[in-house]
């Protein structure tokens, strides 16, 4: 009996505390939670601008296979993007982008339905660089919540948040990892050919020696650039990588058709080769450069176009030549929309 007594008056406590909550509990609810990530801001910034990208990391849209999701008509990013979810686990809800400092700040209102019209909330990510990668803080904000149930949330909920916020954050990190190369417009100058001046130009990748590169494969060069990616994040130095990527032939032989070339990523400055990468350096020169439009595999036709133009112009082409992967198979799925620069160089410029 005596512990029977025991058991009731803690259950009489509490059912006390939980209506001293419910009548007096906080009427606010604010969770935050902050992470470093080895991954540069842009491709960080990329996975939460793109609401696309959102199903990549959301803990919410992996504990709820069949949530349908709609895109707002104003699109998936960017200020005033948004969409709207309805799921039997995560139930209805729509979030628009309502703040936008580029790089630094994403502002998001979040809209739930429960059950009597949509109650709004704010959810803000801050962004800023630091050493080896990108700073995110992610605080949610949810206030006027007067109510016996929504006070007892505002006491529940946080630590429960703050946790699906960690996992969401560590999802995130993977998913700029996985996917580093941004999208971006391109202008293109419809011109055949071009005599210009590049500047130099840093690089870091794989290097094959007596390969044939009409044998590598537009999906051997992305798993390449990935791998790249990681291993340059695992030194600490992602922030140093610029895009777009590339490749270089360093040495070719008319003859055999075998070459040495890199798979590569530019760098700001010259990283060390450790984990099997290679580095390179090419210094300011003189060059042809020629836009190329379609897949890979028709690369050799604009060679065949170029090269003798270049010799009917007097010129003589030299080692190494490269190519900038301005639109590719990374961001486009469709090969007819990619297009490649390629550099023909029109003076000795060793690669270091």
């Amino acid at each position: 009996m005596k512990v029977l007594r025991i058991i009731l008056v803690l259950l009489g406590l509490l059912a006390l505390l939980i209506v001293g909550i419910g009548f007096f509990g906080p009427s606010e609810m604010n969770v935050s939670h902050k992470k470093v990530m080895k991954a540069p801001l842009p491709a960080v910034w990329e996975q939460v601008v793109e609401f696309k990208n959102w199903p990549n990391w959301s803990p919410w849209a992996a504990s709820d296979p069949d949530m349908k999701i709609t895109y707002s008509e104003a699109g998936s990013r960017g200020l005033g993007g948004g969409y709207s979810w309805e799921g039997p686990k995560a139930g209805k809800g729509e979030m628009e982008i309502r703040e936008l400092k580029e790089g630094e700040k994403i502002g998001i209102d979040i809209g739930f339905d429960m059950g009597g019209g949509m109650e709004y909330s704010t959810c803000d990510m801050h962004f800023k660089e630091v050493e080896g990668g990108t700073e995110v803080t992610w605080n949610f904000e949810s206030s006027g919540n007067t109510g016996f149930g929504e006070r007892l949330s505002n006491v529940i909920m946080p630590s429960i948040l703050k946790g699906m916020y960690q996992e969401g954050l560590n999802g995130m990190e993977k998913a700029a990892i996985a996917n580093p190369f941004i999208p971006k417009e391109v202008v293109l100058v419809d011109i055949a050919m071009e005599e210009v001046e590049m500047p130099e130009l840093f690089y870091i990748g794989k290097r094959y020696v007596d390969k044939n590169i009409e044998e590598i494969s537009a999906k051997s060069y992305v798993s390449s650039y990935q791998e790249i990616y990681r291993k340059v994040s695992g030194n600490g130095e992602v922030a140093k990588l610029v895009q777009p990527p590339i490749s270089v032939t360093e040495a070719y032989d008319n003859e055999t058709k075998v070459s040495i070339f890199t798979i590569a990523m530019m760098s700001t400055e010259k990283l060390y080769g450790r984990l099997s990468l290679a580095t390179g350096y090419i210094k300011p020169h003189k060059a042809m450069i020629y836009l190329h439009k379609g897949s890979y595999e028709t690369l050799p036709e604009s060679y065949e176009k170029l090269m003798p133009a270049i010799y009917a112009k007097g010129l003589t082409p030299l080692m190494p030549s490269y190519e900038i992967y301005l639109i590719g198979p990374i961001s486009e799925p469709d090969d007819s929309k990619w297009v490649t620069q390629i550099v023909i160089p029109l003076e000795w410029i060793e690669a270091m």
